[in-house]
């Protein structure tokens, strides 16, 4: 994925049910909008996941991080699934 990957207007869940894959071109925006459930995006991926690019953060709702947060917020969830032979 070359661009921008970002969700409509407003924070939450970004699903994208299979496979992303973001190239070094590709940009990645995320709405912060404080620190509490529901108040920032996410990007859930089903499938795989290959990110390169740059992520951006852009403030909503007059939230204001604190600097040390930018730095610190950016987390990678990783579940693998099994199954039974």
């Amino acid at each position: 994925m070359q661009g921008t990957t970002a969700p409509v207007d407003s924070s939450g869940t970004f699903t994208i049910n299979g496979n992303y894959s973001q190239d070094a071109g590709g940009t990645l925006d995320i709405l912060l909008g404080g620190t509490g459930a529901g108040q920032f995006s996410l990007l859930a991926v089903s499938g795989l996941a290959s990110l390169d690019g740059s992520v951006d953060f852009t403030t909503i709702n007059g939230f204001t991080p604190a600097p040390a947060m930018i730095s610190h917020s950016c987390s990678l969830a990783r579940t693998q699934a099994t199954s039974a032979t």
